[in-house]
């Protein structure tokens, strides 16, 4: 009995090795395909495991493209928590992964795709060294991000509120441009901190005073659950600012169902809208001039899903 089981697993694992790829790139081939190398789907164990993953969307003129290629990928599906209607990846780890998008469609129309809070999950997730490059061509001009050397240790990721990740990872670095990023979470609080330019975060390093350099420092807690955060930090012109600009604020997390880049916009629309410059000069010009910017190009919002 124990080897007919053996032997079955064994052979549905082959199947999977020799049949899922192929299975994936024809259900789709118009908008998808996938390759790796490796195991794959690890039957009956819920793990995956690929090496030279590469991920193509295609999208088309009016739908976003993506590409992603990872040198390693391996995570966990919890089957506990299939059960109770979650869909939870544990212990993601992506080596040296290079993401490409390509935003084509306006973000609020992509709210309503969102999973409900709670229901699609990344915990414990680990990137080495990665890279992000970000196109925005529903801007005029196209808007350009780049993010690389990302390091993150202790990942948690609630998919259907997606710019609480900077909230919840245990440990992260990147280099945004020229500038540099770093966060660190607990279970209760945390910490983030932002060395860069204005033209860094807009891709608009031409404009007058966008080449200053400045350093935001923000911490947080949660407040009493999940639903809400409070947030203090400072804005200085650099380390040895003696007259930094304070800001303060709380985050409802209901207010944050929202596409990442439509997320991270209201975080900083909160920072700007909440500092409190004292005086006349140029931070404070800079602050009150990236005020009056940031309402030219901000996105529309739209409505949260389910709203």
């Amino acid at each position: 009995m124990l080897w007919w089981l053996l032997g079955s697993l064994l052979f549905i694992q082959v199947l999977l090795l020799l049949m899922l790829k192929p299975i994936l790139n024809r259900i789709a081939p118009d908008l998808f395909t996938i390759h790796f190398s490796g195991p794959g789907w690890i039957f009956p164990l819920f793990f995956f495991r690929a090496k030279k993953l590469s991920l193509m969307l295609r999208g088309g003129p009016d739908r976003d493209r993506v590409y992603l290629h990872a040198d390693s990928v391996s995570f966990w599906v919890s089957p506990l928590d299939l059960l109770k209607g979650r869909f939870v990846l544990v212990h993601l780890r992506l080596i040296h992964p290079f993401l490409e998008y390509f935003n084509r469609q306006d973000s609020h129309e992509k709210n309503r795709l969102l999973p409900a809070p709670g229901r699609f999950l990344i915990r414990g997730g680990r990137i080495l060294n990665g890279t992000i490059k970000v196109t925005d061509e529903t801007r005029t001009p196209r808007y350009e991000l780049s993010l690389s050397k990302i390091h993150v240790r202790n990942g948690s990721v609630d998919v259907g509120v997606p710019a609480q990740l900077l909230f919840t990872l245990g440990q992260g670095t990147a280099r945004l441009g020229d500038g540099h990023l770093e966060v660190r979470s607990g279970e209760r609080s945390g910490w983030l901190v932002l060395n860069g330019t204005l033209g860094d975060i807009t891709s608009m390093q031409g404009m007058p005073f966008f080449g200053s350099r400045f350093t935001l420092e923000l911490a947080h807690k949660w407040d009493g659950s999940a639903e809400r955060s409070l947030v203090a930090g400072q804005i200085s012109g650099s380390e040895k600012d003696r007259n930094p600009i304070p800001f303060e604020f709380e985050v409802n997390w209901s207010d944050y169902r929202l596409t990442l880049d439509l997320g991270l916009q209201l975080l900083i629309e909160q920072v700007i809208k909440n500092t409190r410059p004292t005086g006349i000069n140029i931070k404070s010009g800079v602050l009150m001039g990236s005020r009056q910017f940031f309402e030219l190009i901000k996105k529309d919002y739209g409505s949260p899903p389910g709203a």
